[in-house]
């Protein structure tokens, strides 16, 4: 059970045009807070047989309610338990405050060039208490940090239909809690558990982008961007017999891309945005690269998490090389408030790492997929509405792979399946 609750308040100062009437911007200042509290518990019922009664018994592993049954159970056949011996459940409990003020202002320098500065600073509370397998008793951790967050955004209008614009922030990343609760994740295929030395990672941005506005409802533009990670936060798997995954702090870690977008009108049967069949993509490809310290990560821990990595060097964990979003749209407006919009879209990324490797193995790697929808939104008149949607059409099969120096070995495969819906809406 999760409660949060959120706060903002602002301010707003316009400022005086210039003597030409050029407005000259904007100054902001505010105030944002989140409080989040959360309860976790989970019981796993283990079964305990008692085998100096049953050394002649047989048991079906095609059919085990024949044997765990309310009569065996009376018979004192097995016992049931969770994991300390009592029918008590492993818990945690989280709570996380935020509070930050900023400050920006927005300043036209010419009616050409405009700039945004701005500063966030940044207060984060987190604190946990956990008793589970792992720890039996009742432990506590918190995680305090403060963070003073610049930006800057500049704008420069080549002409009314092309722009520049560059951009510089400073961003962190903050660990999620059961990241940092020290509770065993038991899942069908895998193994996790929490790190209450995990911390957050500092994220240093930059980008510079050209766009251009060739009609209206039509876009193109071209961006590179870079990262710089100072302690990337990253599922390794641990050094251990059980291969079980948890997340650690790597030493530091970059990104370096480019960034196309293409929306354009294919066909305007009447007024732009009123009878229009449009296509847009959105491509990037990106190299990331990161290194972890095996040393750091055992002193950051006091020696409960051991790696002992294959390479000290790797991408980022959960970072494709390629992505491609597309769609083909078409868009339909009549009198009486009637809408049809009807949208093919497509999405693909490429192999990304989903934990790093291990006692020389390879990553664990998410192979690339894609995925084709299609959603139909309709509004017969200003009342009723009729929307149809089908999701994941091509089925595509999900696989993750071990790498190995001999091959890759599939870890886990499946097909999430087809999805279709269909509803009907009435506004009063």
């Amino acid at each position: 059970q999760e409660d949060s609750y959120a706060a903002n308040i602002g301010l707003n100062y316009k400022l005086k045009p210039n003597a030409d009437g050029l407005e000259k911007g904007f100054i902001r200042v505010g105030y944002s807070g989140r409080i989040i509290n959360r309860d976790f518990e989970a019981r796993q019922f283990n079964f305990r047989i008692n085998a100096s009664q049953l050394l002649n018994t047989v048991v079906d592993p095609n059919n085990l309610d024949a044997f765990f049954n309310q009569t065996n159970f009376n018979n004192g056949y097995f016992t049931t338990e969770t994991y300390n011996g009592t029918l008590m459940p492993q818990i945690y409990s989280g709570e996380q405050n935020n509070h930050a003020g900023f400050a920006s202002i927005e300043y036209n320098f010419t009616d050409k060039l405009s700039a945004i500065l701005g500063v966030r600073y940044e207060n984060i509370l987190q604190s946990i208490e956990w008793r589970t397998q792992l720890s039996g008793n009742l432990n506590k951790n918190e995680l305090d940090e403060n963070f003073f967050l610049p930006s800057l955004i500049v704008k420069y209008a080549i002409n009314n239909k092309q722009n520049l614009r560059f951009a510089a922030s400073k961003t962190y990343t903050l660990p999620q809690f059961k990241e940092r609760a020290q509770f065993l994740y038991e899942d069908v295929t895998q193994t996790k558990y929490g790190n209450p030395y995990l911390y957050a990672s500092q994220n240093y941005n930059v980008d510079l982008k050209w766009e251009i506005f060739p009609a209206r409802g039509e876009l193109f533009s071209v961006a590179g961007f870079g990262k710089y990670i100072q302690d990337p936060v990253n599922e390794v798997i641990i050094a251990s017999s059980t291969n079980d995954i948890s997340w650690v702090n790597g030493d530091y870690g970059y990104v370096v891309g480019a960034e196309v977008e293409v929306r354009k009108n294919l066909i305007n049967f009447g007024a732009v945005g009123k009878n229009t069949l449009s296509a847009g993509l959105n491509a990037s490809y990106m190299k990331t690269d990161q290194e972890i310290d095996s040393d750091k990560v055992r002193r950051e821990t006091n020696g409960m998490y051991n790696l002992n990595l294959t390479t000290p060097k790797a991408a980022l964990t959960g970072a494709s090389d390629f992505l491609v979003n597309a769609d083909v749209s078409y868009v339909r407006q009549w009198d009486r408030g009637g809408e049809l919009m009807a949208t093919v879209a497509y999405t693909y990324y490429s192999d990304r790492i989903y934990a790093l490797n291990n006692e020389q193995r390879g990553n664990l790697v998410d192979k690339g997929i894609g995925s084709l929808d299609f959603i139909l939104r309709s509004k017969l008149n200003k009342n009723i509405g009729i929307n149809f949607a089908a999701r994941n059409i091509l089925n595509p099969e999900f696989r993750r792979v071990q790498e190995n120096a001999t091959g890759n070995v599939t870890a886990v495969s499946y097909k999430r399946g087809a999805n279709f819906g269909l509803s009907v809406n009435y506004n009063f």
